[in-house]
This record gives structure tokens, C-alpha cells and sequence, in this order.
């Protein structure tokens, strides 16, 4: 019963998370950038940080230093609710339809590498 209380309540932060970083951070930067055709920051942002935390998280479950109700929580709640793949792909096949060749595939290679290299990131700091 305590996994499933994390991972909802996990989940409920990831979620809200995802809705006002995830806005914040896409207006932000295209705003900073002044990109006519806006490029998804805000979704890469949260993929990016949720893989660099599930890394952490994953790594610390692994060793021991955390409970599994906790790596539960995180894992399948938090980043759970925080990430995003359906967003990118969504994302990708707007670029894609708008004819943004060059943005979709900036954001096919960095939607892919960015959140792998986060997730290892955070594996090795955890360590």
C-alpha cells in the first residue's frame, strides 16, 4: 500500500511539474531567443531533469541507500509524472508537418541523447 501511495503522490508533483516548468521554461527561452517558430524547451527541459533524477534515484535504490517505497516513489511517480515521451513525439510530428526539418532533428538528437546523458549523469554522481 505504501508504493502506491508514493507513486501517487510522486506522480501528482511530477505531473504539476511537468505543466509549470515545462511552460516556463518553453516561454522563457523562446522568448530569450526570439524564435518565431517556437522549438520545445520546455518538454527537453523535464526529460532532461527527470532522467538525470531517476538516474540518481535508480543508482541509489541499486546500492541500498534508498528504500524501494522511496525509489518506487520517485521512479514510477515522480519522473514518472514528470517525463514526457508522448509530448516529443507530438512535438516532433508538428515540426515535421510544419516543414522544420532543422528542428526536428535538433530536437530528435537532443530529445534522445540529452535525457541518456542525463540519466548516466546522475548515475555516476550517485555513486
Amino acid at each position: 500500500m505504501i508504493d502506491l501511495l508514493m507513486v501517487a503522490f510522486g506522480g501528482a508533483i511530477g505531473t504539476l511539474g511537468r505543466r509549470h516548468v515545462g511552460a516556463f521554461v518553453h516561454t522563457r527561452a523562446n522568448e530569450r531567443l526570439g524564435l518565431v517558430e517556437e522549438f520545445p524547451f520546455g518538454t527537453l527541459a523535464v526529460n532532461v531533469a527527470g532522467s538525470f533524477v531517476l538516474g540518481v534515484s535508480a543508482e541509489l535504490a541499486l546500492e541500498g541507500r534508498i528504500p524501494a517505497s522511496a525509489a518506487i516513489g520517485i521512479g514510477a511517480g515522480l519522473c514518472g509524472g514528470l517525463t514526457t515521451f508522448s509530448t516529443v513525439a507530438v512535438d516532433l510530428a508538428r515540426l515535421w508537418s510544419r516543414r522544420r526539418f532543422g528542428r526536428f532533428a535538433l530536437d530528435l538528437l537532443a530529445s534522445t541523447l540529452l535525457p541518456i546523458a542525463a540519466a548516466w549523469t546522475g548515475r555516476l554522481l550517485a555513486t
